[in-house]
């Protein structure tokens, strides 16, 4: 059984000229012989990001791209054509082992012989498909749920949750607006279809309170579930938790993020989380575990710690940023009991893998495992943006190494993210002065365990790496390396890597 989720526009209120808004031109597609729609989403460009400045990214600054949305219960035969070099496209990830195979200029086939999230990557262009494959799975009754979004496009703005309430989101469904939950228990939100929050404005800096809305955002609230949905278009962050415990996410995909600041989740003073099978393309930072103690309108929650959480079996894709993080706020007691497995990190920017305590929290036994991390060539290291005038230069992020230019002469500045990362560099915000305690905050026990590193030619030998301890009141020890590969070749020491150290570290262990 194929189910191809086509949203149906035909008996929309919708002309042609606001359809094509929802669809990309220029490719088509056949899934097992049927055509089914590219949906378009906005996606970030450069690696360009900043602090708000009051408006949003200019249209320079992005791209269009597309997806599309299905479910089977066999293998799916995937047929695309298109105004693309066919020779040399790329299907992320990598550990999938599928090659899309030419059948002349723009055209290729490849074969998904199982539900996953795919990335279709094309030679020389700057456009990418994404191929959503879910299991299949039935419709609840429509009277079974609090909210039912049937079929086609719904324009409910906001959506304010009582606890209870459970929102279904049909697979050929769009939702335009938001979700918010305060103090509410016993959530579910499922369905495969689309919540668009292209609609949700952004009027302030600050994404900390509640006034700022987001596409999911949730403030002391427990038991919440969130699966199969799509999430695109959210004016910062995109899905975070406040003072949260209980959550549990799964098959949730966030792509088309474009604009300032679009974290993909962020666990804010949260605990006893489960975030699994899902794809995370976020324009900032992917997943990150934070700790706040200022701009809270609940100051109780500093004393929330960020503790038992679990993030695995996800395709995640960093924009700018960090992929996997914790900080740099850890306004907390602690952050604990942290497992990262079996994620496959397709695009990376600043770091990768990263532990950055920019605050007073205890980080400690925090595992990384059966992480594959991509590294491409060549390419566009991150900027901060720090005036409207100022435009984007490859020479001006704070990481790049400059690489032979393999279109000629000379040397190009690219971008080469930080595989490890751990510091305790203090967190300054907005230019303020430290918030929180004075304490430094240490990081011990800490096991990277089989963490597979694929790169293209081009991409430096020597990956950088950092484990530091800036404070000399802060304990830093027990950082074990475990089975780290190249390209298939074990890293056996700090020699086999761009590695920096400073201050008092302890125990730092290759294996």
């Amino acid at each position: 059984m194929l189910n191809i989720h086509d949203i149906p526009l035909d008996n929309s209120l919708l002309m042609q000229k606001e359809t094509s808004i929802l669809l990309l031109d220029g490719y088509t597609v056949t899934l097992n012989g049927r055509s089914a729609q590219v949906r378009r989403c906005r996606e970030s460009a450069l690696p360009f990001n900043r602090q708000w400045p009051g408006t949003q990214r200019v249209g320079d600054q992005t791209k269009e791209c597309g997806f599309v949305s299905f479910s089977a219960d066999e293998p799916v035969k995937v047929a695309v054509s298109g105004n693309f070099p066919a020779e040399g496209a790329v299907l992320r990830p990598l550990a999938s082992g599928v090659i899309p195979a030419a059948q002349g200029e723009g055209k290729l086939e490849f074969t998904l012989d199982k539900p996953g999230y795919y990335v279709l990557e094309f030679v020389a262009s700057p456009q990418y498909l994404y191929f959503l494959y879910d299991a299949v799975s039935s419709a609840p009754a429509a009277n079974s749920v609090q909210r039912y979004f049937g079929p086609g496009l719904h324009f409910p703005g906001k959506i304010c949750l009582n606890s209870g309430d459970s929102i279904y989101i049909d697979p050929a469904a769009i939702v335009f607006g938001s979700i918010y939950g305060k103090g509410v228990h016993g959530v579910k939100i499922f369905g495969g279809g689309t919540l668009h929050s292209g609609m949700e404005e952004r009027f302030f800096e600050g994404f900390y309170a509640d006034r700022q809305g987001s596409s999911l955002k949730f403030y002391d609230s427990s038991d919440i579930r969130i699966s199969g949905i799509i999430v695109q278009d959210s004016p910062c962050w995109t899905t975070s938790f406040f003072g949260c415990s209980d959550i549990h996410i799964d098959h949730l995909k966030i792509l088309g993020q474009w604009k300032y600041n679009t974290d993909g989740i962020d666990l804010v003073n949260t605990d006893h989380v489960e975030i699994t099978n899902s794809l995370v393309h976020s324009f900032d930072d992917t997943i990150v575990l934070k700790g706040v103690d200022f701009a809270m309108d609940d100051p109780w929650i500093t004393d929330h710690s960020v503790s038992d959480i679990v993030v695995k079996g996800c395709v995640l894709w960093c924009g700018w940023g960090r992929t996997l993080e914790l900080g740099i706020e850890t306004g907390a007691p602690e952050f604990a009991r942290i497992l990262f497995e079996n994620c496959d990190l397709i695009h990376n920017s600043a770091v990768c893998l990263d532990l950055r305590n920019g605050n007073h929290a205890d980080y400690h036994d925090v595992t990384f495992r059966d992480i594959r991390i991509e590294y491409q060539a060549y390419a566009l290291p991150e900027v901060f943006q720090n005036s409207d005038d100022q435009v984007y230069r490859p020479e001006d992020s704070w990481f790049f190494q400059e690489v032979d230019n393999p279109n000629g002469e000379g040397k190009i500045a690219v971008g080469v993210p930080m595989l490890i990362f751990a510091d305790n560099h203090r967190f300054i915000q907005f230019g303020k002065a430290n918030y929180g305690v004075s304490k430094y905050g240490s990081t011990y026990d800490i096991l990277f365990e089989n963490i597979a590193v694929t790169t293209e030619p081009g991409v430096p030998e020597k990956l950088p790496v950092r484990i530091a301890n800036l404070s000399e009141e802060s304990v830093y020890r027990n950082f074990t390396l475990r089975n780290l590969t190249v390209n298939g070749k074990r890293l056996t020491g700090p020699g086999d890597v761009a590695f920096e150290t400073e201050g008092r570290v302890e125990n730092i262990v290759w294996e």
